[in-house]
């Protein structure tokens, strides 16, 4: 398991209390599917799934989440590297200070990431021309121009 980040969560709505009478909320919803694209760079808020009025939470993805991504206070962001099917990681929020320190809540995820628009970096890419020897006399200099933007 990795551990990634700390964030503090306050103004609490209506949501089941956790720790007996401690008055203290602390909640993990079910997070959407996502689908993301290598190469693009990614931040979704994670405030909404976690939710902890008693102090600081401390999320960790177990397993590993892809290349590129990671957990940074109650958020998944990053660039995914490369295209990968679809998995489900299990993110943990561990309450720190308060209440219910130490305590823990979790919840799922499932992260499909497609290929991106472009060759991958370092990727061959083989050009054919078509020169009719009428027009280009042996021994001149030709000039060859490319446009890969996109579109």
């Amino acid at each position: 398991m990795i551990a990634l980040g700390l964030h503090s969560v306050r103004g609490i709505g209506n949501l089941k209390t956790g720790g007996g009478s401690t008055g203290a909320v602390f909640t993990a919803r079910p997070i959407p599917d996502q689908t993301l694209t290598a190469g693009e760079a990614v931040n979704i808020s994670l405030a909404a799934y976690f939710v902890y009025s008693g102090g600081s939470m401390l999320l960790s993805a177990s397993p590993a989440l892809p290349a590129g991504l990671a957990l940074s206070g109650l958020a998944l962001t990053g660039t995914p590297q490369a295209a990968a099917q679809a998995a489900t990681f299990t993110l943990t929020a561990t309450a720190i200070g308060g209440p219910l320190d130490g305590e823990t809540r979790a919840t799922t995820v499932r992260i499909t990431i497609g290929p991106g628009n472009a060759a991958p970096l370092g990727a061959d890419v083989a050009l054919l021309f078509d020169l009719p020897a009428a027009r280009t006399p042996l021994g001149a200099d030709l000039a060859l121009i490319f446009d890969l933007s996109a579109g």
